[in-house]
């Protein structure tokens, strides 16, 4: 047939009928096969044209099957599931059946058996799982031949005509109607639902707040979750504790895939089931102003400056740096504070309380106990210890602990210069580093004790490494290149009763070494690591100082910079390493891929995972989805061709290569 003639025959595209379901039915009018009848409208979409009840604008030329069958656009969309995408999702966040999920039956094609005795075709309602009787006849559906017991395709030219696609049976020659009344009515009300969000879009709050679509679903989540709580308080939220901050953080813009949680349907409905809510009250609930203002990011509220009398940034967020750190939240007390900020010229933590109230206060008292307390006691001639048992009156732990306090509060005032002349000279008994950064990179790669490891390494007394650590330059280093959990650094995470007095150092002479020797070793060191970043390997300290013939007391002692320099080759290798890995395991993913494209197998993120062997969890973690699919897009678009992804998997490109390639 000439695909460019017009059709005469122009079959009748019936209420609630699948749009897949009216093209077998033509193919069926014009005595040919699907193949050709979407060739009409798409030629590569066969191998995947169970996705057109999902979306259809992706899959097919519209405006063409308008044209050619005398159909309105909207009523060829009312017969998928792209109205809801388009209700709930942003495009650029998941895919079609990312947002689909398991509520609906993608494989096998479900029936009413006395719908199909009285005219072949299929609604489209019947593939939500959570449908399982026919509400107009009252039996229950089914998915498999009743001949051969064989499950039923989604898509073959024979269901046009009733039959089965392996065996040719009748498909309506046995029903199991449903006697359990209960089940019937509450279907009923399934229907109902189900018909209600495929005919209707949700209304959403003003667009002064500048949200997207998703954005505002994954608002009405967290609202409805709340019971409609006035004002966000995460306690009263019966959700997950990651769900609550993921969500969270995609209503506030995060685009870490690793952070946000992208709303499905999948969530929508289970917590409408849950919470007995219906479609419609869903639809039309507009999130008040005063929870939206609580839930959005606090760079967006005046209240956010620095509350610390003696910083230059005072009364003001000039000086303000966001944490970024697992959960959006440090611990004041027990009790969490939302959206940590810290400011880097008095490095004092602050955050909002989650209480409801949402105040914007300081975590960990440097305000209250160092500057209001410290600065008067020890500027008018109190020792450390009568600090320490004012602390401890307050309420600040044990007398051992703020002793611990004292000292590190000390600390904090020599470095900002807030204790007098007589007292500075009375504490402050080390030489100043004026670039302790290197140092601390160095600590940060290390495990344990941070206080044990400077005390090791470095000969730091507990006190001169808070100086070192209230340094400008190492907060940042903390707060923005480095994990949550050094980011977060607390105080009782030390274990340090009571400042002990800093051994002496060892004044026996060593031995120097030889100009030749630290020759010698600074170049078998850059040999050892360069053959690791050759051969895309990483580096253990065991192995280096085994190859290097020396240990780490050793080095830290006789040659401290070759020790900075190696630990800050170590990072970028490992780093390499990690890159190296995620690249290849991508390049493996996306040939499975083509190969399952090739094979007409569904691309489900079970089916490349399984295939692979590489488990979804790294993938996720990682960030290879949003890669994957758009690969999988470029394919069901024909943008690409199979053969032309497979020569550049050939090239082994990396990770970002293919950001650049796919993603733009």
């Amino acid at each position: 047939m000439n695909p460019h003639k017009q059709r005469c025959i122009r079959p009748v595209l019936f209420d609630e009928e699948s749009l897949s379901s009216y093209f077998m039915r033509l193919a069926k009018a014009y005595y040919t096969d699907l193949k050709e009848v979407f060739g009409w409208y798409n030629d590569e979409i066969f191998k995947y044209a169970y996705s057109i009840d999902v979306h259809c604008n992706i899959s097919l030329n519209i405006k063409k099957i308008c044209e050619e069958m005398d159909i309105s656009g909207e009523h060829i969309r009312s017969a998928t599931f792209s109205i809801l995408m388009e209700s709930f999702r942003d495009e650029e966040d998941t895919s079609g059946w990312s947002f689909i999920g398991n509520t609906i039956e993608k494989r096998k094609r479900k029936y009413c058996p006395k719908c199909l005795k009285k005219q072949p075709r299929f609604k489209l309602l019947w593939q939500v799982n959570e449908l399982q009787i026919c509400d107009e006849h009252e039996v229950y559906l089914e998915c498999m031949c009743p001949c051969c017991s064989k499950p039923i395709p989604y898509l073959k030219i024979e269901l046009a005509y009733g039959k089965c696609p392996h065996c040719l049976g009748d498909l309506s020659m046995k029903f199991r109607p449903c006697d359990d009344e209960h089940l019937v009515e509450d279907q009923r009300k399934v229907y109902e639902e189900w018909r209600y969000m495929l005919a209707h879009r949700p209304k959403y709050p003003s667009q002064i707040w500048g949200l997207s679509i998703g954005q505002n679903t994954a608002l009405k989540m967290l609202y409805i979750a709340q019971n409609n709580g006035v004002l966000l308080d995460r306690d009263r939220i019966q959700l997950s504790r990651d769900q609550i901050c993921r969500l969270l953080a995609y209503v506030n813009g995060e685009t870490d895939v690793k952070k946000r949680y992208i709303v499905t349907l999948q969530l929508i409905r289970s917590q409408l089931l849950k919470r007995g809510i219906k479609s419609k009250h869903f639809y039309e609930l507009i999130v008040p102003d005063d929870y939206i203002l609580s839930v959005l990011d606090e760079e967006r509220r005046s209240e956010r400056r620095c509350l610390s009398p003696w910083c230059i940034s005072f009364g003001n967020g000039s000086g303000l740096t966001k944490l970024r750190i697992k959960g959006n939240a440090l611990k004041k007390n027990y009790e969490l504070l939302r959206n940590p900020y810290f400011c880097k010229f008095c490095s004092v933590k602050y955050g909002f309380e989650d209480n409801g109230e949402g105040e914007w206060v300081e975590s960990e008292k440097i305000i209250e106990n160092a500057y209001n307390l410290g600065v008067t006691l020890l500027n008018s001639g109190n020792s450390l210890y009568k600090f320490a048992t004012v602390l401890h009156e307050e309420d600040n732990g044990s007398l051992a602990n703020c002793l611990f306090l004292a000292s590190m509060y000390i600390a904090y005032l020599l470095r900002h210069n807030l204790l007098n002349s007589r007292v500075t000279k009375k504490y402050k008994t080390f030489d100043e580093i004026k670039d302790p950064i290197p140092l601390f990179r160095i600590l940060i790669d290390m495990k344990g004790s941070k206080i044990k490891l400077a005390r090791r390494l470095f000969n730091w007394s507990q006190r001169e490494y808070y100086y070192h650590f209230f340094h400008p330059g190492v907060q940042i280093l903390f707060s923005e290149s480095y994990s949550s959990s050094l980011i977060d650094e607390r105080i009782s995470d030390e274990s340090a009763p009571k400042e002990q007095a800093v051994k002496a150092k060892d004044s026996r002479e060593q031995p120097e070494v030889h100009h030749d020797e630290k020759e010698r070793l600074w170049g078998l060191a850059k040999s050892i690591l360069k053959e690791c970043e050759e051969n895309k390997d990483t580096i253990s300290d065991s192995s280096f100082y085994e190859k290097m013939g020396k240990g780490a007391k050793w080095l830290t002692r006789h040659m401290p910079e070759l020790l900075v320099w190696y630990m800050e080759q170590k990072v970028k290798i490992n780093d390499l390493y990690i890159q190296h890995i995620e690249s290849l395991r991508l390049n493996k993913c996306i040939a499975v891929v083509v190969k399952l494209y090739r094979e007409g197998t569904t691309l489900s993120q079970e089916h490349i995972a399984s295939e692979s062997g590489i488990e979804r969890k790294y993938i996720r973690i990682h960030g290879l989805y949003p890669i994957i699919n758009a690969v999988i897009q470029v394919l069901l678009q024909s943008k690409m061709t199979p053969d032309t992804i497979e020569e550049f998997v050939k090239t082994n490109p990396t990770v970002e290569h293919w950001r650049k390639a796919i993603l733009g």
